[in-house]
Parts: C-alpha cells; structure tokens; sequence
C-alpha cells in the first residue's frame, strides 16, 4: 500500500532531453558504432519542424517529463536517455545475429 503522501501522477522516462531529429540520428550514429552497415550517415538525417509534419492532434512545443516526484518518493536515479538507448540496441543487435 502507498503512503498517502505517495499519489498522484508520476511520470517514468529516463532523464535528458532531445528531440526526435536528434533521437533518430543517435539511433544511426549508435549503429554505424556497433558495426552494423546502414546506407546513411547521422548527418544525412536532416531536421523539419513541426509545421512542415501535420497532425490531427495540436502537439505541445515542449513535451519534456519532469521525473522528480517519482525518483523522490521512490528514492530512484533514472537512467540518461542515451543508456538506454545503448541497452536496446545491444539487445536488438543480440538477436539479430
């Protein structure tokens, strides 16, 4: 059972912030790393803003997750985006042999 003062909303998500551009070039820069051959470079991926990708939904321009009431409350430390990153990769690249 929580403690009372333990409710509310928690957000879960690894800590730093990026945005997709820059989450799709590290997945590439990530793999070229581990030796995987791709036919395009990180730089080759190139950024377009919000206005030029339309959606049905209104997108907040700042989505970042605060994750402090969950580390507090629960005594944690999140991982950096990017480890985790690293952890997923090498389980793909694991069974993809």
């Amino acid at each position: 059972m929580l403690k009372p003062s333990i409710t509310g909303v928690f957000h879960l998500a690894p800590h730093g912030t990026t945005s997709w551009h820059g989450f799709t070039q590290a997945i590439v820069s990530k793999t070229l790393a581990m030796g995987t051959p791709l036919k395009l470079a990180p730089t080759d991926i190139a950024p377009i803003p919000t206005a030029d990708y339309p959606t049905p939904a209104t997108r907040p321009l700042n989505s970042r997750l605060v994750v402090d009431k969950l580390e507090n409350a629960f005594q944690l430390q999140l991982p950096q985006w990017q480890d985790s990153l690293d952890l997923v990769l090498e389980e793909l690249n694991t069974h993809a042999a």
